[in-house]
Formats: structure tokens, sequence, C-alpha cells
């Protein structure tokens, strides 16, 4: 039996609502997706974004494969010439390793097989930036590890990279916002054989580079 003009317009009426209910599920579970990933905890292992600056001070450190490591900053007295932080009102720490009579620089151990060169960064006494060098071929690994972490990335994009020697070569840009805060993977970068990760509390650095002088940057 043939439907009337006005069961067609119903029937039409319910579809277009269950597709409109669909589209506001399916646009409330990214929405919510996204803040439950802003919620969570932002950083490199147990080294977490806000955490105060005395928590990386105190903690005990695993002998490394030459001797005692320690946490150095860079308003220790004698601190090295490479810890430089983001900004002058900033406090720039790492690792160092003792071999024989000397420290020397000394990376952070990912799992069982993959290391980084670290540098954290400290606003206010707060964790506000952690810049993560890795070797190149742990790209797809680490992505894998942030997709699992936070969801999928917020930004993709492929731009040239120009070593010292002028070559140029294509660089991945990975990016997940995170509310105030950030994750980004660069690979490679520094050279063709090193990756990045860098984690930022984009407030916490706004107001850093806020209180740089002009004559602190001269």
């Amino acid at each position: 039996m043939a439907k009337s003009e006005g069961e067609r317009k119903r029937g039409a009426a319910t579809k277009k609502g269950k597709s409109m209910k669909w589209t506001g599920l399916a646009a409330l579970l990214v929405w919510w997706s996204a803040v439950a990933a802003a919620a969570q905890p932002v950083g490199l292992k147990n080294y977490v974004l806000g955490s105060p600056i005395a928590e990386l001070r105190s903690q005990p450190l695993d002998p490394g494969k030459y001797g005692p490591r320690r946490v150095r900053c860079s308003d220790d007295e004698g601190a090295p010439a490479w810890m430089v932080a983001a900004y002058p009102s900033m406090v720039a720490c790492s690792f160092e390793e003792q071999i024989g009579s000397s420290w020397v620089r000394s990376d952070l151990a990912l799992d069982a097989e993959r290391q980084a060169t670290v540098m954290f960064h400290y606003a206010g006494g707060k964790l506000a930036l952690i810049e993560a060098y890795m070797d190149q071929t742990s790209a797809g690994v680490v992505e894998e590890s942030l997709v699992t972490r936070f969801g999928a990335p917020t930004h993709r994009a492929t731009r040239a990279f120009q070593v010292q020697s002028g070559a140029t070569f294509p660089q991945q840009e990975v990016e997940w916002t995170l509310g105030n805060r950030s994750v980004t993977l660069l690979s490679p970068d520094l050279t063709t054989r090193r990756m990045s990760v860098t984690y930022r509390d984009t407030s916490a650095l706004a107001q850093a580079k806020a209180r740089t002088k002009p004559a602190d940057i001269m």
C-alpha cells in the first residue's frame, strides 16, 4: 500500500532526526576524548609538566654504566655551559654521570632498548618544558605510544629540514594540543639520525617569556 504524503514526510523527518542524533553523539565523543586527553598528566615517563623542581632534585638515580648519576641544574654552582634554560627567568636541569674524575651528560632510559637526551626547564619552580632527543629510528614506536596516550594528533605536516651541510630532507611534524599543554614530535631533528619530542606548558612558557627583559636577550 502506497504511503501518503504525510507519512513520507514524517518518515523523512524521523530519519533526519536520527542522523542528527548520531552526528551530535559523534561530536560529543570527539569532545569528550579531547577533554580526557587534556585532563591526564602530560610528560615524559614520570616527569610531568607542572611538577616541582624539588621533586627532580631529590629523586634517587640508579647508577649509570660507568658510575653514579646525579641531577644538575643551571642555577647550581659550576653548572656546565651547555645547560641553558629556554628563558633567563627559568632553570634548566638534566642528568650527569661520573666517569673517572669527570661528570658528563647522561641520558634517560625510556625502555630496555631506547634512551633519550633530556633537558627539563622550570618556570617559577614548576616543570614547564621537556626536550627529549633520541635515535630517529624510534619515531614510529614513539608516535604509536603518544597516540595510545593522547589519541589522534591534532596537527600533522611535512616540511623541509636543512642540515649544516645545506642538504634538505623531509621532516615530519606531529602535534597534540591538550588544553594549555602540547606535545610535538619532529623526525628528524638536529641531525638526520635524531628525532625530538617536546612537551610544553604553553601558559607557563608565555609567562616566562613575558618576564624576560630586553637586556636579558641582548
